[in-house]
């Protein structure tokens, strides 16, 4: 990834503004990236979540300050704990509260993350799949806050 990322930014006309975005699976893609060479991007957005496979968002190497999560309420995916620890995080999922250790490390939205969170819509408790794919849902909270992150235009990132 990090050679495509160089590439991206050889080949751009004007003033780049390089974006990642991973949802899901693809924020501990993002990690390994960062892990195996540094990524080269301007902002980096984590949503739904099941970790990076780092301990902090300074971790990714990008600019403090220009790593972005949000976790839709009842996305179950940003709340599978570790294993071993199934029992002990179950009431928080019932509860929307995120687990502050995810599947694959800390939890981008855990204020130990150290990420900008941003708002999602909630989604509902009974539709657990359809809430982990409501991020780009036209309209969304989330889908603005990604278009504006993406264009860098942070000041109204809510």
């Amino acid at each position: 990834m990090s050679t495509f990322e160089s590439g991206l930014r050889v080949t751009a006309t004007g003033e780049p503004h390089e974006t990642l975005l991973g949802h899901s699976y693809g924020s501990v893609v993002i990690g390994a990236a960062a892990r195996m060479g540094g990524l080269h991007a301007d902002d980096v957005i984590l949503v739904g979540s099941p970790g990076t496979g780092v301990r902090h968002a300074t971790d990714l190497g990008v600019t403090p300050g220009h790593v972005w999560a949000s976790a839709a309420r009842y996305d179950v995916v940003p709340r599978l704990p570790k294993p071993g620890a199934i029992i002990s995080t179950a009431m928080r999922t019932l509860l929307g509260e995120p687990a502050d250790q995810s599947w694959f490390g800390t939890n981008p939205v855990a204020t130990t993350f150290g990420a900008h969170v941003f708002t999602s819509a909630p989604g509902r408790l009974s539709e657990p799949v359809e809430t982990h794919t409501s991020y780009f849902d036209a309209g969304s909270p989330s889908l603005t806050n990604i278009a504006r992150i993406a264009v860098g235009d942070i000041t109204d990132v809510f």
